[in-house]
């Protein structure tokens, strides 16, 4: 059944990405090229919209299908995510309004039971957090929301690196059998492969906001359902790890912007992919890089997480996934060249 469920929300979000970008030149919504951006052709900016609708669709139809599959309460920490990130994607947003609006979808998500309770330490014990449980949280889930968001300035970046994550995700909760945790990654990892199609370089559309932040926030909250609820220091570290590509990002962009004396919010051309393009790495030579480091970081994961019986196999399921991304995208390139 859930095979059939993530293949559905593949073909899904072929179809509906595919109206996306239809839709967007219809009504002219595009990304417009400047200096501080990549692209030089008008691109949809409504990927969110292309991958989340199928993903949606699929997660309520399962849940319909299968009794006891429970998503409401996800459902509605999610949403306001997804709104906001369309609203900026649409009209734009002040960033403190935008900001405020995430703290506030992550206040929802802490009083539905999404929250990081307490830590173990060595010699120490267990740290339960108390009333810094609400503010850990926030900063955890605003904070993975805006770093896969900051990671979206390159064709097939964001997208590739999430779509790694959540494999991984989804590999080391179904060995552990937490089954909401798989669930949801799978299906969202199918439905994102769908628009990857269309993000490949040169991209016909991008994630946008109601994409990138959404999924950082999905992901946010997985990590803390799922891995978090037993925390210590090496299963944070590993978690970080794993996520290391936007995380290490959102360190360098704050650092730098903060030395300038920018505001922290203002964008620029200083993130690790244009650094590399400035060096003359190519798109894809970058996406090699970002997503084997992402691989690498998921290893740690998977080692922290799982019994060492489980680990080569597993690992060769994560690698299948890396190669499979630049397998599809060559298919795509050459189908375009054909065309």
């Amino acid at each position: 059944m859930l095979f059939l469920m993530c293949l559905f929300s593949f073909f899904l979000s072929l179809l509906n990405t595919k109206f996306v970008i239809f839709l967007s030149e219809k009504l002219k919504i595009y990304d417009r090229p400047d200096k501080r951006k990549i692209h030089n052709e008008l691109t949809s900016r409504l990927g969110g919209v292309g991958f989340f609708v199928p993903f949606l669709v699929t997660v309520f139809l399962y849940s319909f299908l299968v009794k006891g599959f429970e998503v409401v309460d996800f459902l509605i920490c999610i949403l306001p995510i997804f709104l906001l990130g369309l609203y900026d994607d649409l009209f734009g947003i002040n960033p403190i309004v935008k900001l405020a609006a995430q703290i506030f979808a992550s206040f929802i998500a802490f009083n539905l039971g999404f929250r990081i309770d307490y830590i173990y330490l060595p010699f120490v014990g267990y740290l339960f957090f108390g009333g810094l449980s609400l503010f850990l949280t926030i900063f955890w889930l605003v904070g993975l929301s805006n770093a896969l968001n900051l990671v979206d300035g390159m064709d097939g970046l964001a997208s590739g690196v999430a779509i790694l994550i959540l494999l991984s995700m989804a590999i080391v909760s179904y060995v552990l059998d937490r089954n909401f945790v798989f669930i949801i990654s799978i299906i969202l990892l199918f439905s994102m492969t769908g628009f990857f199609v269309f993000n490949i370089n040169p991209a016909r559309i991008f994630m946008g906001d109601s994409g990138s932040l959404t999924v950082g926030f999905i992901i946010g909250l997985l990590s803390v359902v799922g891995f978090m609820k037993a925390l210590t220091i090496v299963t944070l570290f590993s978690i970080i790890i794993m996520l290391i590509i936007p995380v290490a990002d959102t360190l360098w962009a704050i650092i730098r912007r903060s030395i300038s004396g920018r505001s922290i919010f203002s964008p620029d051309k200083g993130h690790f992919h244009h650094m590399l393009l400035e060096k003359g790495w190519s798109v894809r030579k970058i996406n090699f890089l970002f997503r084997g480091i992402t691989v690498v970081g998921s290893l740690v994961f998977f080692f922290v997480f799982l019994p060492q019986e489980y680990f080569l196999f597993t690992a060769s399921f994560l690698i299948f996934g890396y190669l499979f991304l630049f397998l599809l995208e060559s298919i795509v390139i050459g189908v375009r060249k054909s065309a």
